[in-house]
């Protein structure tokens, strides 16, 4: 049984998505992407928020992002978290991130999915990173959708990549967010 029918997503009204982003309480989500601008990282915007930006209205405070973890790009998502004030939660260090052999061995050994940077200077700034994405981040990234923020073009991961990623999960809220997202999937199939 469906717990969102597409019917239930043509009643929400567009999200004005600058402004949703501009006045969240939680965090300075412009200055993160203008950080990951900045340093030319390639990334995917994924999570909560993402959910939003597909049309399921979640509450998020924090970003999650696939990150491309070639050894150049880790270098520069490191160079634009520490111009945040932002680091990794220990038991990480960003030695660790950019090291390969390291990195699988969270994911392996410690079964670490996601590495969390945080910032001293403002405790609500929170970025997490998966360290196991599903698929090739190359392939994800041809198929993103790119949302306008100010001047600032956010890739996103695609819906139909939401879903695969998703659906990997047997977390409560990642099952009712592949729910709503085949919702939304086709609602716009159907057009309306």
């Amino acid at each position: 049984m469906d717990h969102f029918s597409p019917s239930y997503f043509a009643l929400l009204e567009p999200l004005d998505w600058e402004k949703y982003l501009k006045h969240t309480n939680s965090m300075d989500f412009g200055r993160a992407f203008s950080a990951l601008k900045e340093y030319e990282v390639q990334y995917l915007l994924i999570g909560g928020l993402a959910m939003n930006l597909h049309g399921v209205p979640r509450i998020t405070g924090h970003l999650d992002l696939f990150v491309d973890l070639e050894s150049e790009n880790m270098k520069k998502f490191l160079n634009a978290v520490t111009s945040l004030d932002c680091g990794p939660k220990p038991p990480v260090d960003q030695d660790m991130l950019l090291c390969y052999d390291k990195r699988s061995a969270l994911v392996e050994e410690k079964n670490m999915k996601v590495c969390t940077f945080v910032s001293l200077s403002a405790p609500s700034m929170e970025i997490d990173i998966q360290l196991d994405p599903p698929t090739d981040f190359m392939e994800m990234h041809k198929r993103k959708k790119v949302v306008s923020f100010g001047d600032e073009k956010i890739p996103v991961l695609s819906l139909d990549d939401m879903i695969h990623w998703k659906s990997g999960s047997k977390r409560r809220q990642d099952i009712y967010d592949v729910e709503a997202l085949k919702a939304v999937s086709k609602l716009r199939r159907s057009g309306s």
